[in-house]
């Protein structure tokens, strides 16, 4: 079967999360039979055709006033005019037309459409590809994707959003199958109209290699190690973590934090919070950072739509500490792979914290719970999940 999967980015450029699930779909199909063929953006102008680890894949020139990458280009005063040309964009449309028309695949399988806009899914349904669509963000409500404002959730949309909104609302009923990464994101989507004529399917992203990571070294006696793997900004709650950190009963604990933020806000982080046992390190493999740590806080502010970074933890035996926000709680089962705290209460993560300080053997004793639900987001386990849907659509 040849699926084309239309992303904002692909390796080697990547931003967040969704690339590299992309690409581990990609991956996983291909090794199972399939034909995957990758649609993504770039900075450059024109169309060029690569191959990278076995999948064809197709950069486009972004049409609009600025690049995606990198961030320093995006330019304040004129995000406006960015996102009402993404709205619907003509040109990359026609781009992606000409792209089918070559492939001629038997399904589009959609994910971040930022760059293409929505008119992507006229594109397909004019030449009767079935579509099905993942949602990762809310890109669909919010012009940010983020629907988060001034340091809060917007729990409805603003009316500027809606402006940006309505059309993308409208040209969603061309998918036939619409996936959410969460209950929690599309629940949301459905609540504004979206997809009127998709069947709708909650799968988990593919995160987890096969193998996994069984092999995670049994932590000696010494402080706990607390790890935050992410952006280093106020939505995803890093400030509230360090709070909370310097609020400990217990002193027998070290907190890792791994990820960059804007160079003002690691200067402000760092001057701020000067306890030794505080250690920032910047960007770092992943894997090998969560070899090392005893527990992983996700502590957002904001309705994350999934929560990748925590089943990655899983598959290293590692719980997670994490806010009830958005599909978070969907993938942390409180008291069994880690511990639910409500962020809006000050006083619960810190609880939460001196109790794993306290009780060493308490993280220990998840491990082997932690594993077992990293098995549900298995690279081939998602990939035939996905099968069953892209059969149903055809």
């Amino acid at each position: 079967m040849k699926v084309v999967l239309l992303n904002t980015l692909y390796a080697p450029s990547v931003l967040g999360g969704t690339e590299r699930v992309v690409q581990t779909l990609a991956n996983t199909l291909l090794a199972r039979g399939h034909e995957p063929v990758v649609v993504c953006t770039e900075s450059q102008r024109g169309v060029r055709r690569d191959v990278v680890a076995g999948v064809p894949v197709y950069y486009v020139g972004l049409q609009n006033v600025y690049p995606l990458l990198p961030l320093e280009a995006r330019r304040t005063l004129a995000k406006p005019l960015w996102h009402t040309l993404d709205t619907v964009n003509i040109g990359m449309a026609r781009e992606l037309g000409r792209i089918l028309d070559r492939e001629r695949p038997a399904i589009l399988h959609s994910h971040n459409l930022a760059g293409f806009s929505a008119l992507a899914w006229n594109v397909a349904h004019d030449r009767s590809i079935p579509i099905v669509h993942t949602l990762h963000d809310y890109y669909l409500l919010c012009p940010r994707s983020t629907m988060f404002a001034n340091g809060a959730n917007c729990e409805q949309q603003h009316a500027a959003c809606a402006v940006f909104s309505w059309p993308r609302i409208k040209l969603s009923s061309r998918v036939r199958a619409v996936v959410g990464v969460s209950k929690f994101v599309l629940d949301r989507h459905l609540s504004y109209g979206a997809f009127p004529h998709a069947e709708t399917f909650v799968l988990g992203n593919p995160c987890v290699s096969d193998s996994g990571n069984r092999d995670r070294r049994v932590p000696s006696a010494g402080p706990l190690r607390i790890g935050f793997l992410g952006r280093l900004e106020s939505a995803k709650g890093v400030e509230q973590l360090l709070t909370a950190v310097e609020q400990l009963t217990c002193n027998n604990w070290e907190l890792h934090l791994a990820g960059r933020g804007t160079r003002e806000s690691e200067c402000r982080l760092r001057a701020r919070f000067v306890d030794p046992r505080i250690q920032f390190h910047g960007f770092v493999d992943r894997d090998e950072f969560l070899s090392t740590i005893d527990v992983l806080v996700v502590p957002s502010l904001s309705h994350e739509t999934f929560g990748l970074v925590a089943i990655e933890a899983f598959a290293s035996g590692v719980p997670v500490i994490a806010s009830r926000r958005g599909g978070l709680t969907e993938v942390v089962t409180d008291g069994e792979t880690g511990v639910l705290f409500e962020p809006s209460d000050a006083g619960q993560l810190p609880a939460v914290l001196d109790r794993f300080v306290a009780e060493p053997l308490l993280a220990r004793e998840m491990r082997d719970r932690c594993i077992e639900r990293a098995r549900d987001f298995e690279a081939s386990t998602v990939a035939e999940r996905y099968e069953s849907v892209y059969t149903r659509v055809m």
